[in-house]
């Protein structure tokens, strides 16, 4: 879950080289992603564990990144666009798309761009994607809460810690 002291944590320090350290756990981290982002998102320490390391660094690689930033323009241009009024796919809040348009295009820049990010906050804006009770999907969650929630993603992204500083 994302909250307002998020930011005030320490820097997220990777070790170097995750996926090689643990070949195995990076197929596991990958079976269990769900899970695994889950934790991540609700503030879970990456480097407790080797399956949260190897889940952690494929979340801040660029393909992890790319593939969440889609999914974000995704939803913007639909709501944009206006979607068929046939569909079976479950609605997004629409208001709360339009109201956070800025805070998701952001976080889209910021997710296509070539820093270093937390993967703990990347493992909260696909969280946010799917979060059936989050402010994307939720009737009652309080206009400007999607847009409130974004801003604090953005922070914890760049929560990282120097490259100096990481594990080796």
């Amino acid at each position: 879950m994302v909250t307002g002291d998020s930011a005030a944590r320490a820097p997220v320090l990777l070790p170097a080289g995750a996926l090689r350290r643990y070949p195995l756990e990076g197929l596991l981290a990958r079976v269990l992603a769900a899970v695994l982002d889950r934790r991540l998102a609700d503030g879970v320490d990456p480097a407790d564990g080797p399956l949260l390391v190897a889940r952690a660094a494929q979340l801040a690689r660029p393909r992890a990144r790319r593939i969440a930033a889609a999914h974000w323009k995704r939803i913007l241009d639909e709501v944009r666009l206006r979607p068929k009024p046939l569909t079976h796919a479950v609605l997004f809040r629409t208001q709360q798309v339009a109201d956070a348009a800025p805070e998701i295009l952001a976080l889209v820049m910021r997710l296509r761009d070539e820093l270093p990010v937390s993967p703990v906050g990347v493992a909260q804006a696909r969280r946010l994607l799917v979060d059936a009770r989050g402010p994307l999907f939720d009737r009652s969650a309080p206009r400007g809460d999607l847009g409130a929630r974004i801003s604090l993603i953005l922070l914890e992204l760049d929560r990282v810690a120097p490259i100096s500083l990481q594990i080796e």
